[in-house]
């Protein structure tokens, strides 16, 4: 789950999206610009719960296993 959820999402989603937002100009932003910012919010939103269920379910284990 955290490998999928975070990492990988990292990598295929939010590196691209961020390479592209690189090279947009602060003067004029491009027509899509709204569609970019929804999108990477969502899928940083996917990452977030990802990461959080990770950590759950890792406690979890440990507690079923009497760490």
């Amino acid at each position: 789950m955290y490998f999928i959820g975070t990492f990988a999402v990292t990598m295929r989603i939010h590196i691209p999206i961020n390479e592209y937002i690189a090279t947009w100009s602060t003067a004029s932003l491009p027509n899509d610009w709204a569609v970019v910012r929804t999108r990477w919010g969502r899928w940083n939103h996917v990452r977030t719960t990802a990461a959080i269920a990770s950590f759950i379910l890792y406690i979890a284990a440990l507690v079923s296993l009497g760490a």
